[in-house]
């Protein structure tokens, strides 16, 4: 066999073993994905159980697993969990700022987590401003607010 034959076959081999590995992580994480929403949409205990150990069980840490947690504790009725999840997702990425004030838009804590997360955020700082508006400031911790703004 000629050496002219073999090239797109010693081509793709080579493109295989470069993206093995990524294509892999994608592929558990897709499975993982859909094994959460489908236990989303069952509503069933055991599938959540499931979903939720598959989730833990992924290698490599993406934005979306903290928030695909969230979802899976919030059906559970682990309101810590969910909690602790809507923290990791909002300091992993900003985009989940805007989700996560749809669910929580009177939660002060997360707001100010959000600020001090992405301080150039224009609405982590519109959630926190509103969140604060609704309550009195002695419910919060008025410093906490202060340092992140660099008010005194």
């Amino acid at each position: 066999m000629s050496v002219r034959r073999l090239l797109p076959f010693f081509i793709v081999l080579i493109f295989l073993s470069i993206s093995w590995s990524s294509l892999l992580s994608s592929l558990e994480r897709n499975h993982a994905i859909l094994i959460t929403l489908r236990s989303m949409q069952s509503s069933d205990p055991a599938a959540l159980y499931l979903a939720e150990n598959t989730l833990i069980s992924l290698k490599d840490d993406f934005c979306d697993k903290p928030w695909l947690l969230g979802m899976v504790y919030q059906a559970l009725g682990d309101l810590e969990g969910r909690d602790q999840a809507r923290r990791e997702a909002l300091r992993c990425s900003s985009v989940y700022t805007r989700l996560v004030r749809a669910l929580a838009p009177e939660d002060l804590h997360l707001a100010d987590l959000a600020v001090r997360a992405h301080p150039g955020q224009a609405e982590a700082w519109f959630w926190l401003a509103k969140a604060c508006s609704r309550r009195p400031w002695r419910n919060f911790k008025r410093k906490s607010i202060a340092r992140t703004s660099g008010i005194r």
